[in-house]
């Protein structure tokens, strides 16, 4: 107990010296001082920015498995760092760089639709924080014609729910194809198919979605 008092007498002592209002003088109270630098300290709030956890896509191929996202070479594909995104704890939002003059080609393509970005359209899902995917320019493409063919039919992007915000700028979405409508576990063949086929390029269920120098192309 004596501990803590001395503790709490040094924490009084070095805000007073620290507030330049605490010179005596014959119209000032130093006991009111006191009492107004102790309430100030208590309320001033946090002003700190939010981290932002920043991903940087270094490989064109449609990997799912490569979603460390590290300083290392090859270990971040478009699908890994979406995947990451999603996975990723707390509210700070996730930034996911890609290059300009680039073509991210998406080749996982899926006989039934499933939602976690494994295979197919690429799925935001979190809740917790906002996921951007910043291109360089139109010149950097996500094409999903390697998800078209035969009895498979995909689109590229899906904001799987309400709660979700995804944010999508500088870069051109091409060559998607609905074959369903984003339910997981549904049949992407479109001959199969007999529920609403909608969002060709970008399948958005309510989410939070916002494009900023986006082109849709071909979808």
């Amino acid at each position: 107990m004596k501990t803590k008092l001395a503790l709490l007498s040094l924490t009084i002592i070095a805000l007073v010296s620290a507030s330049p209002q605490d010179t005596p003088n014959a119209s000032s109270n130093s006991s009111d001082q006191l009492v107004a630098t102790l309430r100030d300290a208590a309320v001033t709030p946090n002003l700190a920015p939010a981290f932002v956890m920043t991903l940087s896509v270094d490989r064109t191929d449609d990997v799912a498995a490569a979603s460390a996202c590290t300083v290392a070479a090859n270990d971040c594909s478009l699908r890994g760092a979406v995947r990451k995104a999603n996975t990723a704890a707390g509210p700070d939002p996730v930034v996911i760089n890609l290059l300009p003059a680039t073509t991210y080609n998406l080749t996982l393509s899926n006989a039934n639709q499933e939602n976690s970005a494994a295979t197919g359209d690429l799925d935001i899902t979190t809740s917790q924080h906002s996921v951007t995917i910043e291109g360089g320019g139109s010149s950097t493409i996500i094409d999903a014609t390697g998800l078209n063919g035969g009895a498979r039919r995909d689109r590229v992007f899906h904001v799987t729910g309400s709660n979700v915000t995804a944010i999508l700028r500088n870069l051109t979405i091409r060559n998607g194809q609905a074959g369903d409508d984003g339910t997981a576990g549904t049949s992407t063949n479109p001959t199969a198919q007999n529920t609403t086929r909608i969002g060709g390029g970008i399948l958005n269920n309510s989410g939070r979605l916002t494009l900023e120098k986006v082109t849709v192309q071909s979808c």
